[in-house]
């Protein structure tokens, strides 16, 4: 049954969504995975399109009788999707899917809503291939703009900054409640990696890097594992000036204080040295936790947090105390994450030349361990 009315941040499990792509797309809602910025939902579907190995008759059943007509409809029950849960089945055709909704329709939010969620898709289109970043499936503009994406199922860096027993998931076990250097020395040679792609082969900006947006997702082998960026909605242009800045200040980057560089109060436009800064806030918080950063956004209100922030922004950031690493290692990160977060653009490092120091920082960090 066709629904008329419904919302995009609250589709039951068991909905379905058929698109206006050209292979008018059939995607099963599984679950829901989180709101997107205040700008849309995100959602875990399963496309209809192929054999979907795992969904037992009564999903198969009905995918005989699927209609074309872009909407979204009433397919299978809640309860439904419940037990395939409980039984442990799972599609082996799982993807993401981000659709577009702003709560109280404002045109002008609205249309800076539309252009980033197609500043994410470009963004990704131009990264396709790449091991760092999801790939992007397809797009379009019914039901409501949308983006259908890779399905990679890891961790987050937030979530395991805030339990680093998640690790273990990786291969790696925590070190005195603290997630282990041999673990984070190849999760920032990753990240300054996929960064650098960004800045100088895609030729954009991410302008949005915090622990949120990075995704860890294992390998089969122990021991190893990928990191990969998302969420590419502010991303730019590299050479790119003045367009819709002042709406980006105000839905985007201001709600992830703890990771902006001093540009963001100055209204500047951002340059690569911009995501460099979020990358050495982002070092500091898997070294020291996300405490060590917290005081940046404090406040009530956006105001007293922008308050607080302009008055604690340009602070140097604390030493190390990473207790995995050796006094020297101490000593080289907490020179390179202030020098990342230096408050003129022009005095942090290159991101050649931080992958050269964190490489000096593990050899200084390999050589205490052959000592002991």
């Amino acid at each position: 049954q066709r629904l008329e009315r419904w919302d995009a941040r609250n589709l039951r499990p068991g909905t379905l969504i058929v698109t206006d792509e050209s292979e008018n797309q059939h995607l099963l809602v599984w679950a829901s995975l989180s709101q997107d910025g205040g700008f849309g939902a995100v959602y875990l579907v399963v496309s209809l399109q192929e054999e979907s190995q795992g969904l037992d008759h009564t999903f198969r059943a009905g995918i005989q009788s699927l209609t074309r007509t872009p909407g979204v409809y009433e397919f299978i029950s809640e309860q439904v999707i419940a037990e395939q849960i409980e039984s442990g089945a799972l599609p082996n055709n799982l993807q993401v899917l981000k659709l577009l909704s702003v709560p109280g329709g404002d045109a002008r939010v609205l249309e800076h809503a539309r252009v980033r969620m197609d500043r994410e898709r470009q963004a990704l289109e131009s990264m396709a291939g790449h091991p760092s970043f999801p790939q992007l499936y397809g797009s379009g503009n019914v039901p409501v703009s949308f983006l259908r994406m890779e399905y990679l199922c890891g961790t987050t860096l937030a979530k395991l900054i805030e339990n680093p027993e998640l690790a273990r998931y990786c291969g790696y076990a925590a070190r005195q409640g603290k997630l282990p250097w041999q673990f984070l020395f190849q999760c920032f040679i990753q990240l300054v990696e996929a960064v650098a792609h960004l800045h100088t082969v895609v030729q954009i900006l991410h302008r949005d890097l915090k622990p949120e947006n990075i995704l860890v997702v294992p390998s089969v082998k122990s021991g190893e594992f990928t990191v990969k960026l998302i969420d590419f909605g502010l991303a730019k242009e590299v050479d790119a000036v003045g367009t819709n800045a002042e709406l980006t200040r105000a839905q985007g980057a201001c709600f992830s204080l703890e990771f902006a560089g001093p540009e963001f109060l100055d209204q500047e436009e951002p340059e690569a040295a911009y995501d460099v800064f979020a990358l050495g806030r982002i070092f500091c918080a898997a070294c020291e936790g996300r405490e060590a950063l917290a005081y940046l956004a404090r406040g009530k209100n956006l105001r007293e947090a922008l308050e607080n922030f302009r008055a604690h922004v340009r602070d140097l950031l604390p030493d190390c105390t990473y207790p995995d690493l050796p006094e020297l290692g101490q000593a080289l990160i907490t020179r390179l994450w202030r020098s990342m977060t230096a408050a003129e653009p022009s005095r942090r490092p290159s991101l050649d030349d931080v992958s050269r120091r964190i490489t000096r920082i593990n050899e200084a960090y390999v050589l205490a361990n052959r000592r002991k």
